[in-house]
């Protein structure tokens, strides 16, 4: 299932991490900007509502640090650059996925076919799958509409064999794919 979800929860995709500014920093501070530096590697920092920031006990200013946020361990994410947004992906493949994934290959594999057998872009074909591995088999049962629309296809049917038409043989994904296309 694709899907898109929002919430205001960032925790659990991304912290914020601490960067203060070294060169505004380092005259005031002194010596103690490198504490202050260990310290927001650490993550031992506090962000109050005035958007000051408490850190190895020196109070930062808006403008001597930069917040950013910075995707946890183990996910897929990126901040935005406005720094109040993240965007998590999940990249998990279902069986659904896998399936739309084996039908877009379909997809290409016929228009291919239909190029390197000399096709009109405009021509209308019956599409008839010869030998299929079981799951290519499924995602053309399953996505049958989609693939018959986007090859231009009348008829899409599986066949024991053809008669007198150029068959393609392809291995899709370890999978074995035959198929023909007739111009309608």
């Amino acid at each position: 299932m694709k899907s898109v979800e929002l919430t205001n929860a960032i925790e659990g995709h991304a912290t914020f991490t601490l960067r203060p500014d070294g060169k505004l920093l380092g005259p005031r501070l002194g010596k103690d900007v490198q504490t202050v530096f260990g310290a927001a590697r650490s993550g031992d920092w506090l962000l109050a509502d005035d958007r000051t920031v408490s850190v190895a006990g020196h109070t930062l200013q808006p403008g001597e640090y930069e917040l950013l946020l910075q995707p946890a361990d183990g996910v897929t994410a990126a901040g935005l650059r406005s720094n109040d947004s993240v965007v998590v992906l999940d990249t998990a493949l279902t069986p659904e996925l896998e399936a739309e994934g084996l039908a877009r290959d379909v997809v290409r594999l016929i228009q291919n076919a239909r190029k390197d057998d000399d096709l009109v872009v405009t021509d209308r074909i019956d599409l008839l799958v010869v030998a299929v591995s079981d799951p290519v088999r499924s995602a053309i049962e399953q996505w049958n509409d989609y693939i018959a629309e986007e090859v231009l296809a009348k008829t899409l049917e599986f066949v024991e064999k053809v008669d007198g038409a150029g068959i393609h043989e392809i291995e899709l994904d370890g999978h074995r794919f035959a198929f023909a296309l007739q111009v309608a």
